[in-house]
């Protein structure tokens, strides 16, 4: 049996480990808690909820690229999951090539998620963000 340890920079361990399901188990090590990866995977958190809000991304053309990366420093800062939703197509807030995949331009609407310790915090703070980008 395998342990595997997925560290925040993203260094790993193993380790022997022995379960009763005959197969390896592998755990995220999410800053000071070990989670286990299919609770994970099922969206379970611990018993936190999701705090979600709509928000329009204002601002100049010839800033757009600007605006990404420092949204994704913002969005890096807290421990919270964070997601931008454009229709259907979603994007983790703190991965550049995410959220360029959106495609997002002036005046568009989106929906921004967290999860986490720290969800009402990052909601506010990105969503004002979004609504007057100041760099």
């Amino acid at each position: 049996m395998v342990f595997m340890q997925i560290r925040h920079d993203r260094s790993k361990e193993f380790g022997n480990v022995d379960n009763s399901l005959g197969k390896p188990l592998y755990w995220l090590y999410a800053a000071d808690r070990l989670v286990d990866r299919a609770a994970c995977l099922s969206g379970f958190s611990g018993g936190e909820t999701m705090v979600s809000r709509k928000v329009s991304f204002n601002c100049e053309e010839a800033l757009q690229m600007k605006a990404v990366a420092v949204l994704i420093q913002k969005a890096s800062m807290f421990r919270s999951g964070i997601w931008l939703y454009r229709g259907e197509r979603r994007a983790n807030a703190k991965s550049l090539l995410g959220v360029m995949s959106l495609g997002i331009e002036n005046n568009m609407e989106l929906e921004l998620t967290a999860e986490g310790p720290d969800e009402n915090e990052a909601v506010q703070s990105i969503a004002s963000y979004l609504e007057n980008p100041a760099f």
